[in-house]
């Protein structure tokens, strides 16, 4: 997200396809706490993944689905869904 500026202590970016997704946190400082593959789109082990960071993370998803945003709506996260043919959050 060449123009972003956080606000929030940790980011994760997801790549997301078909069968699985691809994930990374990062610090603020860009240091890799998270990186690997998630098989099967496994939202539980996602969750699981991110839990220690998720008190202060941005979470950003590029895919062309909608069901991720329908997904984290459904556990009363809050989430803002972008523009274009991705997602944003």
């Amino acid at each position: 997200m060449k123009y972003y500026t956080t606000t929030t202590e940790y980011n994760c970016g997801i790549d997301l396809h078909a069968r699985q997704m691809y994930v990374c946190v990062m610090d603020r400082p860009g240091k890799k706490l998270v990186h690997t593959n998630v098989k099967d789109n496994d939202f539980d082990y996602f969750l699981k993944l991110v839990q220690p960071y998720r008190h202060d993370l941005t979470v950003c998803c590029e895919c062309i689905f909608g069901w991720p945003v329908s997904f984290v709506r459904k556990r009363a996260e809050p989430v803002r869904a972008g523009g274009g043919p991705t997602l944003g959050c």
